[in-house]
């Protein structure tokens, strides 16, 4: 009779082993996702949309390779614009001037306090 208290016994330990495991495995998912979600914000608050056009992207792409301190002055100037909701009246982008007299590559600040970097002339 001690051989089914035995299996029982057993078989109860082997379930609390399981639920242990799931449940650890339950928490760290949970904290890598929150992690995750903190990356994603992070990363969203520091975007930087590049618009080029596809014969101009390999010319950008060297450019920036060989200057690589303008990356950092761009997302420095971006950081530094407030972010305020556009208004009605700012429908409009208003023009920086090109980067390098060289250079035809421009950028833009956004009224939404983004910057536009791109070989085109904006339509006003």
């Amino acid at each position: 009779m001690s051989t089914p208290k035995l299996y029982l016994k057993l078989i109860i330990f082997l379930l609390f082993i399981a639920l242990v495991s799931i449940a650890t495995f339950a928490f760290e998912q949970h904290q890598q996702i929150k992690k995750l979600e903190s990356d994603v914000e992070q990363l969203t608050a520091s975007q930087v949309v590049f618009v080029v056009s596809n014969e101009n992207a390999k010319d950008l792409s060297q450019w920036l390779q060989k200057k690589p301190e303008m990356i950092k002055e761009w997302l420095a100037k971006s950081n530094q614009t407030p972010k305020q909701p556009a208004s009605p009246s700012k429908k409009k982008t208003k023009a920086v001037e090109p980067l390098s007299q060289n250079s035809n590559i421009k950028q833009y600040q956004l009224p939404n306090g983004g910057t536009l970097i791109t070989t085109r002339e904006l339509q006003r």
